[in-house]
């Protein structure tokens, strides 16, 4: 762990930043790397001697027929409104990711912010979600968020702590 070579620990290795541009761990890191994380994980493989998968058929994730409402509106009867699993049974939790549907996050350091679904790609979804600039500032920013459609998959099954998301 980076923190543990931070603290000195002489048996820490230290973390790797790989990124265009900096960052504000550059510092602490015991290797930066400034370049495109595909290239350099491409050369990676290339010295590892490993076939780079052919990513041009992505996988698409279809949902039990079973768990899709007919409006499209996604059955999510392990979770509660809020998003948290549900305690003793099921639920009729539903998750509209239509395009124009409005979301909220559950939790992280945007926990709250809102974000509207702006397109249904056969891998995600995108939502722009109005983020504040900072915690005393009144103004936001609207940034873009990719929900792959493997996220929503653990959520029907059940595979998730948490959903990330819940509508509004």
């Amino acid at each position: 762990m980076a923190s543990k070579a931070v603290a000195g620990d002489s048996k820490a290795l230290g973390g790797v930043i790989i990124n265009k541009q900096k960052t504000q761990h550059d510092g602490i890191a015991s290797l930066r790397i400034f370049a495109d994380i595909n290239h350099v994980f491409k050369l990676l493989m290339d010295e590892l001697g490993l076939e780079l998968p052919d990513m041009s058929q992505s996988r698409r994730v279809k949902y039990p027929a079973a768990s899709v409402e007919s409006d499209g509106r996604i059955k999510l009867p392990l979770y509660d409104a809020t998003g948290e699993r549900a305690e003793g049974g099921l639920t009729n939790t539903t998750l509209n990711l239509a395009e124009g549907a409005m979301v909220k996050l559950t939790d992280g350091p945007y926990a709250g912010d809102q974000g509207e679904v702006v397109s249904c790609g056969p891998v995600y979804y995108t939502i722009r979600f109005q983020h504040k600039l900072k915690k005393n500032n009144v103004g936001t920013q609207p940034m873009e968020r990719a929900l792959g459609r493997f996220m929503v998959e653990a959520l029907v099954n059940g595979e998730l702590e948490k959903m990330p998301i819940v509508n509004v």
